[in-house]
């Protein structure tokens, strides 16, 4: 089984920021941290997020 197989290049990037999103609010709710430690988990919502809607207004609006 060969890379070419797995083509996880073609995945869209809003999969990408649901899956990052998904486990970011997971680890928020699971994680037994500080608060001051949670930030990393709220960064990934964030970021999952913004992933998500950067690439569904360029798909929507046409790649510029």
């Amino acid at each position: 089984m060969g890379p070419e197989l797995l083509p996880v290049e073609k995945i869209p990037v809003f999969i990408w920021g649901a899956v990052i999103v998904l486990i970011g609010a997971y680890l928020l709710w699971n994680d037994d941290v500080p608060l001051i430690d949670q930030w990393r988990n709220i960064a990934l919502i964030v970021i999952g997020l913004i992933a998500m809607i950067y690439d569904i207004r360029r798909r929507l609006l046409g790649r510029k």
